[in-house]
């Protein structure tokens, strides 16, 4: 472990200490060793090591990166070989199963999958900076291996996705993309819609038709694992308009088929963004009214997700306000999320504000209740749309949770101030006119019970008070 410690720091130098040679060919040699260990299966630290050297350093030197590219590919198919061991707690023929042995062996497996991933990126890098050679040798090793082998397989088409975001090595990695986007084995579907984002991210007008047509069928691929990475693909890249369409309708199936399931609200959630970036607000009403539906009866982290980023497409649903303050009253809401639907709610117009305004009071006090303070911006929403009634009973519910000692009768007697002005709207708007001469008379002697309060208090509330300030003549 020691030693290869030492090769680490060999290739982080940008030269060796005076009399002990050259850094080129000491970094030559390291790499040469690092890429090796990769060919000795290692283990615990080793495997670690390894991992990291590919997550950095392998990258760093691109000439070496070429040289062992070739040995590289072998330390993935020895990885590759591994990953197809049956693994099971079936096949644990113990008496007493090991718990522990059982819970090493997931997180070997997961080692081997973070590795091989890895060798899939650094190689199909070197592909993208060397099509002819490079990457020549990786399309001919996925020409070869067969369909059996489906974790190498499915780790070449990933070089084929880092090595085609070179512009010169598209037309190469074309056929053998559309080849995996057909493949029978769903790993290798998988790892072809995820290739295909990379293929296709920015030069999507470029592509030909075929392409993301084939693309468009791991939409509607039955295999989770497959039309999930599709539908993270979408978040990558920006279809040409002739084909929007169509991938909003296998989204919008998808979604369908999540709500029945409701098997995994995080999936249904990614969806509705997809197909809200699809779409945009160009939908008719009842396939908006449905959104808003599917995600009010999802989770609320999933459903304030899609919903603070993609708010511009559900605004004009009658049922979108009653979303928005079941989300602010919720405890899963943060500190940051439930201020951003807060403007949200500010922006609606206010007749569809006065149909939810009786609920504004309850999600002002479970905000209060998990210390975040909506009143100003609640009461500010409501008094916009004239529900001076509602506001004034928030404000009013304001003001009685404050205490009356030192310190907190400044808060107290401003969130009087607060509710007094609220009131008085709300009998101006009753044209209460009795009331509105009674309530200004009130406002009046709060006004000057804060300026008497200050001046009694000003020394108390000084965060200096009863330390001694030395004077600067001393």
């Amino acid at each position: 472990t020691q030693l290869y410690e030492v090769y680490e720091e060999i290739l982080r130098l940008r030269r060796l200490p005076t009399g002990l040679g050259d850094v080129k060919t000491a970094q030559s040699i390291a790499y040469g060793r690092m890429v090796e260990l990769l060919l000795q299966k290692p283990d615990g630290e080793l495997r670690t090591t390894v991992l990291w050297f590919l997550r950095d350093e392998a990258k760093r030197f691109p000439d070496l990166l070429e040289e062992h590219a070739e040995t590289l590919l072998g330390a993935a198919a020895l990885v590759a070989t591994e990953l197809e061991t049956p693994d099971s707690p079936i096949l644990d023929l113990d008496l007493q199963p090991d718990p522990l042995r059982a819970l090493e062996r997931q997180s070997q497996r997961q080692g081997l999958y973070y590795i091989l991933s890895e060798i899939a990126e650094v190689v199909g890098t070197a592909g993208a900076r060397k099509p002819k050679s490079v990457g020549n040798l990786i399309l001919e090793t996925l020409g070869n291996v067969d369909e059996r082998h489906e974790y190498l397989k499915a780790a070449l088409v990933e070089c084929v996705g880092w090595m085609a975001r070179e512009e010169s090595a598209v037309p190469a990695a074309l056929p053998a993309l559309y080849q995996a986007m057909m493949s029978g084995v769903t790993r290798v579907r998988v790892a072809a819609a995820r290739a295909y984002a990379q293929v296709a991210k920015g030069r999507e007008r470029d592509l030909p038709v075929l392409v993301h047509e084939s693309f468009l069928l791991l939409l509607a691929d039955p295999y989770v694992a497959v039309h999930s990475a599709a539908v993270e693909a979408l978040e990558e890249i920006h279809l040409p308009k002739r084909l929007t369409a169509r991938a909003a309708v296998a989204v919008l199936g998808l979604i369908f088929a999540y709500r029945e399931s409701r098997g995994d609200d995080e999936m249904l959630a990614k969806c509705v963004a997809r197909f809200l970036e699809l779409v945009g607000n160009k939908m008719e009403a009842n396939v908006r009214s449905t959104i808003v539906l599917i995600l009010g009866g999802t989770s609320v982290s999933a459903a304030i997700d899609v919903v603070r980023r993609h708010a511009f497409a559900l605004r004009g649903d009658r049922q979108f306000p009653q979303l928005l303050v079941k989300l602010i009253s919720s405890a899963e809401a943060t500190d940051y999320e439930t201020e951003d639907l807060l403007d949200e709610l500010a922006e609606l117009p206010g007749d569809q504000i006065l149909e939810v305004a009786a609920e504004f009071r309850a999600a002002a006090e479970n905000c209060r209740s998990r210390g975040i303070d909506a009143t100003n911006d609640l009461i500010a929403t409501l008094t916009v749309a004239g529900a001076w009634a509602e506001a004034a009973e928030i404000a009013r519910d304001a003001t009685e949770q404050l205490s009356d000692d030192t310190w907190d009768r400044p808060r107290k007697l401003q969130s009087r101030l607060r509710q007094l002005a609220a009131e008085l709207e709300a009998a101006a708007a009753s044209d209460e006119r009795w009331k509105v001469l009674e309530l200004t008379g009130e406002w009046r002697k709060v006004k000057h019970e804060i300026e008497r309060d200050d001046e009694e208090n000003r020394e108390k509330r000084n965060p200096l008070f009863g330390l001694r300030i030395s004077d600067p003549g001393e």
